[in-house]
């Protein structure tokens, strides 16, 4: 999901953070607002630059936390996992696994063991 976001005031900030709560939001792209001149947008109030980066960095560290969440949720499961590059590959919800010993292009069910800073760690059965 794509947030992007002419944050102009503290309450589009605030439903920003309630958006990636409400839909479940575990993977943000959030972009700081940049104007070309000539454009409607160069015309729209700006918000100060520190307000927006602070917002973004929150945006960013919301979606991360639930991501975490997300990802910790799937340790226990068994998951369909297709390798995409030497050991790294996604399972069918999109997400990142490693695999030790897999090689691209092996697409089995896999145990999902744990899950350390990043990617979930499997098995292949």
């Amino acid at each position: 999901m794509y947030l992007l976001h002419h944050l102009a005031e503290a309450r589009a900030a605030q439903k920003s953070l309630s958006l990636i709560d409400d839909c479940d939001v575990v993977a943000a792209h959030v972009l700081l607002f940049s104007p070309r001149p000539g454009t409607p947008a160069a015309r729209m109030s700006k918000a100060e630059r520190e307000l927006v980066r602070a917002t973004a960095a929150r945006l960013r560290d919301r979606a991360a936390a639930r991501r975490g969440v997300w990802l910790g949720s799937l340790v226990g499961t068994v998951q369909s996992v297709l390798i995409e590059n030497k050991e790294r590959g996604h399972t069918d919800c999109f997400a990142p696994i490693t695999i030790a010993g897999s090689i691209r292009g092996d697409a089995r069910v896999a145990s999902v063991a744990g899950c350390v800073d990043g990617p979930l760690i499997g098995e292949f059965e």
